[in-house]
């Protein structure tokens, strides 16, 4: 590919040049700008002068990592590092830990857990501090991370038997912070920022939430079905049914501002909220169907998915940007470019349904009917990077944050797998 004749052509140009010269500034101009992260730091490796101007192109090293990760700003609780390079290279070896070393596991289940399936997980947006988990049993919980530092030490379980320990963990690094009451059957959807929760359940209704003080706000009615997928954008709240019908909620008047259908609509299972275009996305009980809709004119647009459409229903949407990711029934994940509405890559390896996706920079996580979550790299869509495995039922639910995932099952469990972050 064109990195990899930069490479060479850079390697060429500077056979010429003294190993502890610094790189013509023909380099610097021409081809180092076009290269990634890793080719980057293969450049630093080359002797003291080249460490040296790469050290001063900050610029450099903040283009390859939004190239890579499609960030230009700090996240000071996320990354402390203070110069673009450290906190690439520090996101270059999470990546690789995924791909190389187990995880440590966490289980939540037990007295002070959920009783049913564990239909929906969502880290807060912002920090990946808390996290919020729903079930089939009606129950919501708010539960407090910690990041365990993994030791060569076993803790032994609080009472309640929350906790099942497996490989080295502290098993008190997480704690339930807050139930929410009020929904009368199971929930099946939620979205979280951090303060405010929104939950949609079984029951036709969402309900708006307070985190901080566990109070329930309001709760919004409307729907004929159950709601089977949401999504906050700003000041509003996208939502589907059962019935096949999109809301469109203002969160600060609390009320419906559009109601959405559209001749021989099916079950929505899935509601993602493009944030490029501001149209909403809906996948569908029909074979391969994703719908976009329009939340200022209230109307559905045309979505050409074509040939590389899903040949079963779409259980999952998440997106950045104008990417799209879609889980569905015929095993399979796929990339959308929203642009062309084109299908980019399609994720295959799961021996069920695909039930959830998440998408975070250049990685998806899925979780499938088959009991498993994967993630990959939408670089290289062919193998996955991780396989994690361990839950004894279908995985409903998963969501990650860097050396964080997250995931939720049948089982009733909630399951933490994380990684050691690099130093």
């Amino acid at each position: 590919q064109v990195c990899n004749w930069h490479l060479r052509r850079c390697s060429s140009m500077c056979q010429i040049e003294s190993r502890w010269a610094a790189p013509p500034q023909e380099v610097v101009d021409t081809i180092l700008i076009y290269l990634t992260v890793e080719e980057l730091q293969h450049c630093w490796a080359l002797g003291r002068a080249w460490a040296a101007a790469l050290r001063e192109g900050e610029q450099l090293w903040r283009d390859a990592y939004a190239n890579e990760w499609r960030e230009r700003s700090y996240d000071p609780w996320r990354d402390s590092e203070r110069t673009w390079r450290r906190r690439a290279i520090k996101r270059l070896k999470m990546r690789s830990l995924w791909r190389s070393k187990q995880p440590t596991i966490s289980t939540l289940m037990g007295q002070n857990g959920h009783t049913g399936t564990v239909t929906c997980a969502r880290l807060d947006r912002h920090q990946g501090r808390t996290m919020v988990t729903g079930a089939d049993d009606g129950s919501l919980y708010l539960w407090n991370l910690q990041r365990p530092a993994i030791t060569g030490e076993l803790r032994s379980a609080p009472s309640g038997g929350l906790f099942h320990q497996h490989y080295r963990q502290h098993t008190n690094a997480v704690t339930r912070q807050a139930q929410f009451h009020g929904h009368s059957g199971p929930v099946w959807c939620i979205d979280f920022d951090g303060t405010t929760l929104v939950s949609g359940g079984y029951d036709s209704t969402l309900k708006v939430w307070n985190t901080d003080g566990g109070d329930l706000l309001v709760t919004l009615r409307g729907h004929q079905g159950w709601v089977s997928g949401l999504q906050v954008h700003g000041n509003s709240c996208a939502s589907g049914s059962s019935e096949g019908e999109v809301k469109i909620w203002d969160l600060g008047t609390m009320d419906c501002r559009r109601t959405m259908t559209r001749d021989g609509s099916h079950a929505i299972h899935a509601v993602t909220w493009l944030s490029s275009s501001h149209p909403v996305m809906t996948g569908h009980e029909t074979v391969g169907s994703l719908t976009a809709w329009d939340p200022v004119r209230g109307e559905a647009l045309t979505w050409h998915d074509g040939a590389g459409a899903h040949t079963e229903t779409v259980y999952a949407l998440a997106s950045e940007g104008s990417v799209l990711c879609s889980g569905s029934k015929d095993k399979t994940a796929k990339l959308w470019d929203c642009r062309t509405e084109s299908s980019v890559c399609t994720f295959k390896g799961h021996g069920a349904s695909v039930l959830d996706v998440q998408l975070r920079d250049t990685v998806v996580a899925t979780a499938s009917m088959d009991k498993t979550i994967r993630t990959w790299d939408v670089r290289n869509s062919c193998t996955p990077t991780a396989v994690l495995q361990g839950h004894s039922g279908p995985v409903f639910c998963v969501d990650f944050r860097d050396s964080l995932i997250v995931s939720g099952s049948q089982d009733t469990s909630i399951r933490l797998w994380t990684v050691a972050s690099p130093g």
